[in-house]
C-alpha cells in the first residue's frame, strides 16, 4: 500500500484534546510525534505519511507502534461508561498507542479526516456511523470524569 497523508499534529492535539485539556492533548500529541514518526514519514504539509492499516502482531514496526485493533468490549458498556474511570497514566498509555482508539478520536476531528480513515480502513457508511456514535459516548464519559 502506497503512504497515505492521514494526520497532522494538529489534528492529532485536536482528537487528543476531545478527552484531555487543550494543553496536556497539545504535550501528548507532540510527543507522540517525537516518538514515532521520523522526518521522512511526513509530508510537505506535515501529515504523517500512513503505510498501512493492519496489525502484524509485532509490539513495534521500525520503533513505530503497531496498529492494534481494540476490542469494542474494551468499553465495558454501550455507551462506553468504563472509561469514565479510566486512571490517567493508563490513559495516556493508551492514547501513545496507535489503533482503533485513536483513529476513531482522529475520525471526529474533521468530516474529511474521517472519509480518509474510513477509506482507508474499507468501512461501509453504517461501520462509520456505527463507530463515530460509540465514539462520541466514549467521549462524553470522558468528559464526566
Amino acid at each position: 500500500m502506497a503512504a497515505v497523508a492521514l494526520f497532522t499534529r494538529g489534528d492529532l492535539a485536536k482528537a487528543f484534546s476531545l478527552i484531555l485539556p487543550e494543553d496536556r492533548a497539545r504535550a501528548l500529541a507532540n510527543e507522540w510525534f517525537e516518538t514515532y514518526v521520523s522526518p521522512e514519514e511526513l509530508d510537505s504539509n506535515g501529515y504523517y505519511l500512513y503505510e498501512d492499516l493492519y496489525y502484524d502482531g509485532s509490539e513495534t514496526r521500525g520503533g513505530r507502534p503497531a496498529i492494534a485493533f481494540t476490542s469494542e468490549q474494551r468499553a465495558g458498556a454501550p455507551d462506553g461508561q468504563a472509561y469514565r474511570y479510566m486512571p490517567d497514566d493508563e490513559l495516556r498509555l493508551l492514547l501513545m498507542g496507535f489503533g482503533d482508539f485513536q483513529l476513531n478520536l482522529l475520525s471526529l476531528v474533521s468530516p474529511d479526516l474521517e472519509m480518509r480513515i474510513a477509506q482507508l480502513r474499507g468501512d461501509t457508511a453504517e461501520l462509520v456511523a456505527r463507530r463515530r456514535t460509540q465514539t462520541q459516548q466514549i467521549v462524553a464519559a470522558f468528559r464526566r470524569r
